[in-house]
């Protein structure tokens, strides 16, 4: 999980990208529920987060895409224990 981290890390932001998910929820469009590894040249937080779990065979939030996935989703995880 480290080690794709570190790959991962230092990519540009993914300002466009986010920004048509923003429209998308607005508008309600369906987001794409095809969970797969695929790696980009551009992320954004939340996608970041995903994806490294995601390598490792950990699925956040089962039917939605790493591509869309929101902050809320990674902190509501059923997979993730809160700790105080």
């Amino acid at each position: 999980m480290l080690q794709f981290a570190q790959q991962e890390l230092g990519k540009e932001y993914a300002t466009w990208k986010l920004i048509l998910f923003g429209i998308k929820i607005i508008f309600k469009k369906n987001l794409d529920e095809k969970d797969e590894l695929k790696r980009t040249n551009k992320l954004y937080c939340s996608h970041y987060v995903a994806q490294v779990y995601n390598s490792q065979g950990h699925d956040l939030k089962k039917g939605v895409s790493d591509r869309f996935m929101r902050p809320e989703d990674i902190a509501n995880s059923k997979l993730l224990e809160k700790i105080k």
